[in-house]
């Protein structure tokens, strides 16, 4: 258990107006991960957070929440603090061999993608942030690791965007469904699979422009075994400004909750650079939890 989340599920926090967190994504992952611990209860853990909310001053490496948020700087933070601004923010749910595992209110990836987050937090971490994350890209470029297992997903139940905004959301009704049910799936060889609930990853990195902080879906970007290096580099380099959605050979799907069923226990699978069991795991999102 991280120091955070265990101070989280564990201080008294009677009488205190909200919770500061001067930190990056992780920080606020294992924060609300440590008040799901404390108060299990769904509903119980939805009014605590409406009487504590928590707050982000951006001083991490990525710093995608806050970006999202409209955060961009520690003053603009204080600014916000100070104000008592508050926005309501989606949790996930990770559940794993019928237990959950933890709560989550960023990001979770599995495959090379899950490869980047894990190398730039170990392996190149003694470089500087621009060159590690430069390097990082290259090295799983390069590599181009593919992982086999079966995706599948409950659509949302409402249109993926408002009418202003450009529909880059692949079509799921070509997708086989899971028996007679709304879910659909997806199975074979990929490159990597990652939800987001904002829309963006870091701070330089926006994974899906459309992405809302509190509409109760998840955006998963789904990279398949057919991209070659020179596209997966034409991703990468995308990723800066958002232009990667008009790129034809990534899949874009907006959903309620999904599941993944890795065929190797050996796969990288994290939530918020927290690593989790390669195993079949299921997440469900709950709308304006935090």
């Amino acid at each position: 258990m991280g120091h955070c989340k265990k101070i989280m599920s564990t201080y008294h926090l009677e009488g205190y107006a909200a919770v500061v967190l001067v930190s990056g994504d992780g920080m606020v992952h294992e924060a609300i991960d440590g008040l799901a611990f404390r108060y299990p209860d769904v509903n119980h853990f939805r009014e605590v957070l409406k009487h504590l909310p928590l707050s982000i001053i951006p001083c991490g490496t990525s710093n995608g929440l806050a970006t999202s948020l409209g955060l961009r700087s520690p003053m603009e933070a204080i600014i916000r603090i100070i104000q008592g601004r508050v926005k309501p923010l989606d949790v996930c749910e990770v559940i794993q061999n019928s237990k959950v595992v933890c709560w989550d209110t960023h990001c979770q990836s599995w495959g090379m993608i899950s490869d980047y987050n894990i190398l730039l937090e170990t392996r190149f971490r003694p470089f500087p942030t621009a060159i590690r994350e430069v390097l990082t890209a290259l090295f799983v470029i390069i590599k181009r690791p593919s992982y086999r297992g079966k995706f599948s997903f409950l659509p949302a139940s409402m249109p993926p965007c408002d009418t202003s905004e450009k529909d880059y959301y692949s079509d799921y009704k070509a997708l086989p469904s899971v028996g007679d049910t709304e879910w659909r799936f997806i199975d074979g060889e990929f490159l990597s699979i990652t939800a987001i609930t904002v829309s963006h990853a870091a701070h330089d990195m926006v994974l899906s422009p459309n992405a809302k902080p509190y509409d109760g879906f998840s955006d998963v970007v789904v990279m398949r075994n057919d991209i070659n290096r020179w596209q997966l580099l034409k991703s990468f380099l995308s990723l800066k400004d958002g232009t990667h959605v008009n790129l034809p050979y990534l899949q874009f799907y907006k959903v309620k909750e999904w599941k993944l069923s890795p065929s190797s226990p050996l796969d990288k699978l994290d939530a918020s650079g927290e690593y989790l069991k390669s195993v079949d795991t299921h997440i469900r999102v709950h709308q304006g939890i935090a």
